[in-house]
């Protein structure tokens, strides 16, 4: 899409790089990703309004990609708003898939939150049948996954690309996978996370406890 002035930021999570807004002739106020094939629009349910030589970045914790400022031809110029864009079909679930998006230290299972895909007939604080099938029961059924309940189903594949940072992988060898490691917030896939990628201070590059 031909412009100049434009926003521009890499989305981790996603792993596609989104465009928006700038300038051709006009201000732009349109959205586009880039998925390293080809460029597709996206329409927003809400969208900024029309400008140019705005701020866009990407927000590892919250896994947002903020926008800031910009300038319009309109009074007042310069721009003070803030935006986050979020693409929540296209994000996995929080802590049910291995992100923790409440920060409450808990995954797949072992978190409340996901009783709808672990464990949908006993919902948290309600009499529960023993014998239904849940994690921890030594069978992977239907409705886990190595996501879910790795103590039934065994720990996930590595796959680079699959936006899951899984052992051997690292920050350096994937990327695209593991850009959330050294971020300081512990994910499902990380022993620890001391805010940095270094080896020797007890918390690997690859976000691993270290003896």
């Amino acid at each position: 899409p031909a412009r100049y002035y434009h926003g521009l930021a890499y989305d981790a999570a996603l792993g596609r790089v989104i465009l928006f807004g700038g300038w051709n002739n006009s201000m732009l106020s349109d959205t586009w990703e880039w998925d390293g094939t080809a460029w597709r629009q996206r329409a927003l349910a809400a969208s900024p309004p029309s400008r140019y030589q705005h701020a866009m970045a990407y927000d590892a914790l919250r896994r947002k990609i903020l926008l800031f400022g910009g300038r319009t031809e309109t009074s007042p110029n310069m721009l003070g708003d803030t935006w986050t864009f979020r693409y929540e079909a296209l994000v996995p679930a929080e802590s049910c898939l291995g992100l923790d998006g409440d920060l409450d230290g808990l995954f797949g299972c072992a978190d409340p939150d996901c009783f709808g895909r672990c464990a949908p007939l006993c919902p948290p604080q309600a009499p529960c049948n023993t014998a239904s099938q849940r994690c921890g029961d030594g069978d992977c059924d239907a409705v886990e996954s190595c996501r879910l309940c790795p103590l039934d189903c065994g720990p996930c594949q590595a796959i680079c690309g699959d936006l899951r940072c899984d052992a051997p992988e690292t920050a350096a060898s994937c990327p695209g996978d593991c850009a959330l490691c050294g971020d300081g917030a512990r994910q499902a896939n990380e022993q620890c996370d001391d805010g940095n990628l270094q080896d020797g201070d007890g918390c690997s590059a690859g976000c691993l406890l270290e003896q």
